[in-house]
């Protein structure tokens, strides 16, 4: 059974804030401006322990770019096994963030190592961003609700950008879902990306699709568990309908979309 929902995206959305404060991470003194995308930032405390973080981080960290008296920034793994950067200052700031090239697609959560199948709920719940910091938090004996709250997010590639939207949507096991994005052309988009979840046991005549607007946009025969990620511009002035669609309730276990718009409204 197909379920619809109309979304506007003018009422459903939350900002992304402009970073403001004095402190170096904030001020572009020490964090990569040049490279970094989305992101997000709290101020954990007024000082942090960087070699005691970095040290409690180890089961997450994939890379060490860069570490030094003032502040560290590592490849941290999160729970859908992708990279994410963070950049954690003596100051107490913690600015997880991905880089320009990437797409805004990856701030999607499946959870896909949790005990726990992944439903439109918990995956809205948090995205990869908000993950990293609540990770950082833990090994500094912080607690993530406080400051939760104070997350704010921000897109160094496109700074004009004000808000930010996440839509999520799936299905278990055969069957579709469709869902409706109406964006005035009094938006100006900065950009558009999707996250695809998968979690298919076999198979080979078995697909997942995504449609726009009746076209298909992917066609996903991957066997296994995992996310994908691809940019699409959806149409302005219109009723852009996003599909979702199993073709198996037997090879396909689950599978979801989560559709990404940073814009300028």
């Amino acid at each position: 059974m197909e379920e619809s929902r109309y979304v506007l995206v003018l009422t459903a959305v939350f900002l992304c804030l402009f970073m403001a404060g004095n402190a170096s991470a904030t001020d572009g003194t020490t964090f990569p401006v040049d490279d970094a995308g989305i992101a997000a930032y709290v101020q954990l405390s007024g000082s942090i322990d960087l070699q005691a973080t970095m040290n409690n981080l180890l089961p997450h960290i994939a890379d060490v770019i860069e570490v030094n008296p003032t502040y560290f920034i590592v490849n941290v793994t999160n729970d859908d096994n992708q990279i994410a950067h963070l950049y954690v200052g003596a100051d107490g700031w913690v600015i997880p963030y991905y880089l320009r090239t990437e797409m805004v697609g990856k701030v999607v959560r499946w959870n896909i190592t949790s005990i726990q199948d992944p439903t439109p709920e918990n995956v809205s719940s948090m995205t990869t961003l908000e993950e990293v910091i609540s990770k950082t938090c833990a090994v500094t004996g912080v607690d993530y609700e406080t400051i939760r709250s104070d997350i704010k997010f921000y897109d160094f590639e496109h700074p004009g950008a004000n808000r930010m939207m996440v839509v999520v949507d799936m299905v278990s096991g055969g069957g579709s879902n469709s869902f409706y994005m109406a964006i005035p052309s009094v938006v100006t988009v900065k950009e558009s990306s999707y996250s695809h979840y998968y979690n298919k046991w076999g198979g080979p005549y078995s697909h997942i699709h995504v449609y726009v607007n009746g076209a298909p946009i992917l066609d996903n025969t991957r066997t296994g568990e995992g996310v994908i990620y691809h940019d699409y511009d959806l149409t302005l002035d219109q009723k852009n309908t996003i599909k979702l669609r199993s073709d198996s309730d037997y090879y396909v276990r689950a599978t979801g979309v989560g559709w990404v718009l940073v814009y300028q409204a």
